[in-house]
């Protein structure tokens, strides 16, 4: 069969002009699907301290450590400061997620086996154990908390009338879909000092990702 050119030129303008239709609807705002962020990439952060404490936190007291500004310091033995804190997120997706943050330790804190021995923990709002930290980097000479191994810094808290040293432990965990309840994320961050005024802790850039 004989296809005449008019019969092929307007085949093929029909063809272009579907297409462009197509591509057009598919471009209309609401016509896309939202997608949620790609793992690796942020789902939520906000541990930028330097610029105010978001609503999403039970406290608001910063303290600037170095050149970083710290959500605390946190003491559960000494009223001055605040306990614990606790994040809560809604309007996230339960799922498989990563949190990370930088966990400052402020003074030396005794790993398990001392008979003062501290601790850190993670609980989700179940009071499920996420994370329980036994071991901690911070060392000093003897007994002389004016002269810390190690540490990042210097810094002076409102428990303490000397500068005391501080490390930095960057700290990653899992979080699973059973952690989120009514549609809510709720997580706990408690440190169990054994001491009331040398010893204290704070968070900083805290991030939850997609896994």
């Amino acid at each position: 069969m004989r296809v005449s050119k008019a019969y092929f030129l307007t085949f093929s303008i029909m063809a272009l002009l579907g297409a462009a239709l197509v591509f057009s609807a598919a471009a209309l705002p609401g016509t896309a699907r939202a997608a949620g962020p790609a793992m690796g990439q942020t789902a939520w952060s906000g541990g930028d301290f330097a610029s105010g404490v978001g609503g999403e936190w039970s406290v608001s007291e910063t303290l600037k450590v170095g050149k970083t500004t710290i959500l605390g310091p946190f003491n559960y033995r000494n009223d001055s400061v605040p306990s614990a804190a606790t994040l809560t997120l809604e309007n996230l997706t339960p799922g498989k997620y990563r949190l990370r943050f930088d966990l400052y330790l402020i003074g030396s804190w005794d790993s398990a086996g001392s008979d003062k021995a501290d601790t850190f923990d993670v609980l989700d709002g179940a009071d499920r154990t996420l994370l329980h930290m036994t071991e901690f980097p911070c060392r000093i000479e003897g007994t002389n908390e004016s002269k810390p191994i190690g540490n990042a810094g210097l810094v002076r808290t409102p428990l303490s009338q000397r500068e005391l040293g501080y490390w930095v432990v960057p700290v990653s965990l899992d979080i699973e879909p059973g952690s989120f309840a009514d549609g809510k994320l709720r997580l706990r961050f408690v440190g169990h000092p054994t001491a009331r005024r040398v010893e204290s802790w704070g968070l900083a850039d805290v991030r939850l990702e997609p896994r």
